[in-house]
């Protein structure tokens, strides 16, 4: 015991009270398998809440939830920022090594496609996307039809980031027209 108003430095008759308050007694989460059938792979997440009563649980995950979406919100746009402001992020440091190294043939890609760049020595997503990167044309029997097939399944594949493909050059044809040799 100490008197009021002496060692705490607290004026006589204030009463200290703890400065972490929280109305949550007590907290448990478990996960559990959903069902079979269609189901297979998803979970239920269960999460009992005890408080003291003076906020109801459904408030207190609430309130949870929302705090956690505030705190999460910075890295909402994390890649986008990074590229805006020329930071040296290069795709790769995005991609997950699982999607670095999917196999082509679970890209759904035409059977032409797919052998040009099988062919080209591509056969994981991230090679596919270094090589879109330095110009797929260079491969042989890749054309136009095949360009856009690989855009679309790209865009289709919501990366967090997708690297510019490389211009190239319009291949022209000429057209040679025989000029009549006029002799005299």
């Amino acid at each position: 015991y100490i008197p009021a108003g002496t060692a705490d430095g607290l004026p006589i008759g204030a009463i200290p009270v703890d400065a972490v308050f929280t109305p949550i007694r007590r907290a448990n989460y478990t996960v559990e398998s959903s069902g079979v059938g269609e189901t297979i792979g998803k979970e239920r997440l269960t999460i009992e809440v005890w408080t003291d009563k003076t906020i109801s649980p459904t408030e207190a995950i609430t309130q949870s939830a929302a705090i956690l979406i505030d705190q999460f919100s910075s890295f909402r746009e994390l890649a986008k920022k990074l590229t805006e402001e020329g930071a040296e992020m290069s795709w790769q440091q995005l991609l997950t090594p699982e999607q670095y190294d999917k196999p082509l043939d679970q890209l759904n890609l035409s059977t032409h496609t797919y052998n040009s760049l099988r062919r080209g020595g591509v056969i994981t997503l991230g090679q596919l996307l270094e090589k879109y990167n330095e110009g797929l044309s260079s491969l042989a029997g890749f054309g136009a039809k095949s360009q856009e097939e690989v855009e679309a399944v790209l865009k289709g594949l919501n990366l967090p980031f997708i690297p510019e493909p490389k211009k190239q050059a319009k291949k022209t044809r000429r057209s040679k027209t025989a000029i009549p040799d006029e002799s005299i």
